[in-house]
């Protein structure tokens, strides 16, 4: 199969993701059934040529946010033929993504900066209209990009010793389409950084 797993990555609306599937043995009947595992993806096989066949992979609206894999079973209507297995890697975040979901600081005197990334994905993006910092210890910037509805933060903090262990929160003040305001909460957490073993 080409490629060897089907990505439907629907970050940018896109519902569909297609594959070629070429058998290396012959087969009695042709690829004609598609089984999937997860009933919120539909796949459907269909020839393409001698030999060669189409695999098409659409989402469904009650598709549930996050990522998820997925298994197709594909077979011909002859029992004898064996069955194949394909795979599909799926990315469908939330109308808005949030990239960390929290942020982290060290429990220090010294100066330091975080960004927050903002990426919406959904038909009626928010506007972000203002960030309330949890104390006069953190300051924030705003920079939108050329679209206007994702953006990045720069949340800059100073004097944080005094505070280790906490976690307060940033609170981004948004407005919808229709002029509701909304109040998104990121966990802000004062804390040492973890000790691992990596190398």
């Amino acid at each position: 199969m080409t490629p060897a797993e089907i990505d439907l990555d629907l970050s940018e609306g896109r519902q569909r993701a297609m594959a070629e599937v070429t058998p290396l043995f012959p087969l009695r009947a042709p690829l004609s059934q598609v089984f999937s595992e997860n009933t919120n993806v539909l796949a459907k096989i269909s020839p393409a040529g001698q030999r060669r066949f189409v695999l098409t992979v659409e989402a469904l609206n009650s598709l549930p946010h996050g990522n998820a894999a997925c298994q197709l079973t594909l077979s011909s209507a002859d029992t004898n033929d064996p069955s194949f297995h394909a795979m599909v890697i799926i990315h469908n975040p939330p109308d808005l993504e949030l990239l960390p979901d929290r942020l982290r600081f060290q429990p220090q005197a010294e100066p330091q900066m975080r960004m927050l990334w903002l990426k919406q994905h959904g038909a009626a993006p928010l506007n972000l209209l203002d960030i309330i910092p949890p104390s006069a210890n953190f300051k924030c910037e705003i920079e939108p990009d050329s679209s206007g509805y994702n953006y990045r933060v720069y949340v800059d903090a100073w004097q944080l010793e005094s505070v280790a262990g906490q976690t307060n929160e940033l609170h981004l003040k948004m407005r919808d389409q229709n002029q509701n305001e909304r109040l998104v909460v990121v966990p802000v957490e004062v804390a040492p950084a973890a000790l691992t073993n990596d190398r």
